[in-house]
């Protein structure tokens, strides 16, 4: 049967399966051909049609096309006539998903039939094809990079206060300003005197030299004690 004698019997009709999506095409499958018609076409011609030319319905017998077709979203009936697949269904959504889904796979050109199923499944009713895999965590911003105070001694140079963003950054920039190695360097709680730079944060300024303690307090990320220094 020529598909040209589908005109007038539905609302669209179109070749599509895998002989229109893969290329190369192959030889040896059904040739599809999704049909979009209503109550009015199904009952005066095109059921008519596919009885006088012997089509059997293929796939899962689900009764009276009319009676269920018209009235349940994304359905459809297939109906086969030797290697011809009628794939017939009331719904306009399902008709344009299923084109759709068509243009992907031809685009994409999908040899794999199990990429088609996939793709199909999804695009026409939201099937996840991996629907046992945990949902991803968002994905975190990077922490802010953040200066912090460093106790840095020199063997012939005074021992001070640097703020860099690690140790690295600390020592280099301690040789930088004393003009010779660090000997050590170790994280303290806030900044102290001697200052040999001082960071200024664009929002919040300089951090005053809270710490009155560094030769002791040296090697900690926070202060020891449990009141001021000052006190």
């Amino acid at each position: 049967m020529q598909i040209d004698i589908l005109e007038g019997k539905s609302l669209k009709h179109a070749l599509v399966g895998s002989r229109v999506t893969c290329n190369p095409a192959p030889t040896d499958t059904d040739q599809d051909v999704l049909v979009l018609t209503d109550v009015g076409l199904w009952a005066t011609h095109l059921a008519p049609l596919l009885l006088t030319e012997g089509f059997e319905k293929g796939g899962s017998d689900c009764g009276d096309v009319t009676g269920y077709m018209a009235q349940t979203p994304l359905s459809f009936q297939s109906f086969t006539l030797g290697d011809l697949n009628l794939i017939v269904t009331f719904d306009p959504e399902f008709y344009r998903r299923f084109m759709a889904a068509t243009g992907v796979a031809k685009l994409l050109n999908l040899l794999d039939k199990q990429d088609r199923v996939m793709l199909f499944q999804a695009v026409l009713y939201g099937n996840d094809p991996l629907p046992d895999t945990p949902e991803l965590l968002p994905m975190m911003a990077p922490p802010a990079e953040y200066i912090g105070p460093y106790w840095v001694t020199f063997e012939h140079y005074a021992s001070g206060c640097v703020e860099a963003l690690n140790e690295t950054e600390a020592r280099r920039l301690g040789e930088d300003i004393a003009g010779q190695p660090v000997v050590d360097c170790d994280k303290i709680p806030y900044p102290a005197h001697p200052r040999l730079n001082k960071h200024v944060d664009p929002k919040f300024g300089a951090c005053p030299s809270f710490c009155y303690a560094p030769e002791q307090c040296k090697g900690r990320g926070c202060c020891p004690q449990n009141y001021s220094c000052t006190e």
